[in-house]
């Protein structure tokens, strides 16, 4: 709800394109493209959408981008604890209030109850047939809004998903049927539960990450779609204390077969996967200072959940003790260092710094931005996002075996053209000897040994590409 503004985020706006773009087409916030991306991708909104829900809105980017793209025949509701200055457009109502209240909740009630008696009006001039209240008129309601942010990371991401749930009530209260929903959340241990909660209610959901939010903003939006509209829900899906202490361990899949192998205790310590792995986090006294740095971090290369661990009890064993991994190893270092010395002497840069598994690793098509994402900072994640790692690896070892094999084909076909081109030598000593007038039969005899050799190579090739 109240978006907090900081001197080191004031900073950043002087090279920030999307800042600049909004104070050029008279945007009040550069997160007005996040919504403009979002609807590309899902188009939600369009000229013939009726009722759109603005929660948490101040200052008023997302309702500018909704006034834009629906048209004024589309009643906008934005709904902000802080005043919204108004953006001079009949069609929008602003409401000033706290979306976890009971007031605001009314003051939204009424302001979508008299938006509906226009509707209605609308509808028997033009001889349609009068809705039912029950079925609701609001086409979308959108949710951009964070709490006030700065004690913890932890807290902050809870106290956000708390706010999305209060923002995904008052959507089940006036959504119609099919009706559309965007929320945000921080990336934590809680959002597959919130995840969960939304699936129950929405045919489709999506998760979704604009170009327009920041890489290192943990935040993501979830885009759902095609509302159940059900007659009645049980308060406890709406319960914030009933969501994330109960759903979660029914929705991760710790009493599956797969998920008991998995939720083992490694070295008499609680793994990822192990049911009390959250509790155990939650109860901690203080901070493990053997195993994390001076910024109260511990980061491993990729190479060893990957490739030095020898099965996935092991790989587990590494995601529970690091805080993230980082796509460079000591050999990495090294070769940068050597790198940097060549740099001074030649005079010449080089681009690649990277050992060969690192890059195999970081460039590989398997691994994709959200596996880089995932990597950055483990804290985050939840039990979906760490087997979505181990189901990785486990790709990233088949490969790498498979590249191995390969590479050694190639080095016994080289070693196979070398005692050919040795041949070869022999064969043109001996055409010498033989005379001028034989020597070009013996070349061209030569020639074609060496294609059918080369031919039978790419056979080899192709059969194990197979």
């Amino acid at each position: 709800m109240v978006k907090n503004g900081s001197t080191k985020r004031q900073k950043h706006h002087d090279k920030d394109k999307y800042y600049k773009l909004a104070k050029e087409q008279g945007l009040r916030s550069r997160a007005a493209f996040k919504l403009s991306q979002i609807n590309r991708s899902y188009p939600i909104l369009h000229a013939n959408t009726k009722v759109v829900v603005d929660l948490c809105a101040a200052p008023g980017g997302w309702t500018q981008i909704v006034g834009r793209v629906c048209g004024p025949q589309t009643a906008i509701i934005a709904v902000d604890i802080l005043p919204i200055r108004s953006l001079g457009k009949r069609n929008i109502t602003t409401i000033i209030g706290d979306i976890t209240t009971e007031k605001c909740k009314s003051d939204i009630t009424r302001a979508i109850a008299l938006e509906s008696m226009s509707l209605s009006a609308e509808d028997l001039k033009g001889g349609r047939q009068k809705k039912d209240k029950k079925d609701g008129i609001v086409d979308v309601v959108i949710h951009d809004g964070v709490p006030n942010i700065g004690a913890s990371y932890d807290k902050d991401a809870y106290e956000q998903i708390e706010l999305a749930v209060h923002a995904l009530k008052c959507a089940t209260q006036h959504l119609r049927h099919m009706g559309a929903f965007v929320t945000k959340i921080y990336r934590s241990r809680d959002s597959a539960s919130y995840l969960w909660v939304l699936q129950q209610l929405f045919r489709d959901v999506s998760t979704f990450k604009p170009k327009a939010s920041r890489q290192q903003s943990a935040e993501i939006f979830y885009v759902c779609q095609g509302y159940y509209k059900p007659d009645k829900i049980d308060p406890r899906l709406l319960d914030p204390k009933h969501i994330f202490e109960y759903v979660e361990g029914n929705t991760t899949g710790a009493s599956s077969a797969s998920g008991a192998s998995l939720a083992l205790a490694t070295n008499g310590k609680f793994n990822v996967f192990h049911k009390s792995w959250d509790v155990a986090k939650r109860q901690r006294g203080g901070y493990d200072t053997d195993h994390l740095d001076a910024t109260l971090r511990h980061t491993e290369p990729v190479t060893k959940f990957v490739f030095d661990s020898t099965n996935n009890v092991e790989a587990i064993s590494t995601l529970s003790t690091c805080t993230g991994l980082s796509f460079r190893c000591e050999e990495c270092d090294r070769i940068a260092t050597l790198n940097k010395n060549k740099t001074k002497k030649n005079k010449q840069k080089t681009s690649n710094n990277s050992c060969v598994k690192c890059s195999f690793l970081l460039n590989h098509p398997l691994t994709t931005p959200e596996i880089k994402t995932c990597v950055v900072d483990l804290k985050l994640l939840n039990k979906g996002d760490f087997k979505g790692l181990v189901l990785w690896r486990e790709k990233m070892v088949t490969s790498w075996k498979q590249k191995e094999k390969d590479d050694n084909a190639d080095s016994d076909d080289n070693s196979g053209s070398d005692d050919s081109d040795s041949d070869e030598e022999n064969n043109n000593d001996d055409a010498g000897s033989a005379g001028d007038d034989d020597e070009d039969e013996i070349q061209k005899e030569i020639r074609q040994a060496r294609e059918r050799k080369q031919r039978e190579r790419k056979k080899i090739k192709k059969r194990n590409a197979k």
